[in-house]
């Protein structure tokens, strides 16, 4: 049974607290599992609306539909998701760009008037950008390109 169903789940008056492609650190030939609408038990729900209400326990996970509707703002919930979809956009192009790799196995992208240099030192990589050198990627060292790559991205794309 979907929540827009049972009785104490407000219906209005809710507030967003974040939006978040569940895709985000997928590659593209990844397979992933969608999530559903916890209001309307939609199914492959790509970009969350995570929201709260002062008379709900906890948080809620909706579509971009249901968020409109339990929080009676048409246009916030949309342009989250489009804010996330146009980086979901910049990210893939990002990861499709070509590094290149000199003899002495430096990797160099050029990549909107910018540069960013990585190498692999002792087995993990790391690179700089704008000064300044990236040798971890949410806590952990990099240890391969793909991850590099979207370190550099997350730094790059600010």
């Amino acid at each position: 049974m979907a929540r827009w169903d049972r009785p104490g789940v407000p219906h209005k008056g809710w507030t967003e607290v974040g939006c978040i492609d569940i895709r985000e650190d997928a590659f593209d030939d990844e397979d992933i599992e969608y999530e559903i609408c916890e209001m309307c038990n939609n199914e492959r729900i790509r970009y969350v609306h995570i929201l709260r209400h002062p008379q709900f326990d906890g948080e809620i996970r909706v579509g971009c539909i249901c968020a409109c509707k339990m929080t009676g703002d048409y246009d916030t919930a949309p342009e989250q998701e489009r804010k996330i979809r146009n980086r979901s956009a910049r990210r893939r192009n990002f990861l499709k760009q070509e590094w290149e790799k000199n003899y002495k196995g430096i990797y160099v992208l050029r990549y909107k008037g910018r540069h960013i240099t990585a190498i692999n030192r002792n087995g993990s990589y790391g690179f700089v950008c704008d000064g300044e050198w990236v040798w971890k990627y949410r806590g952990r060292r990099i240890m391969d390109l793909d991850t590099l790559k979207m370190a550099a991205f997350d730094k790059f794309d600010v």
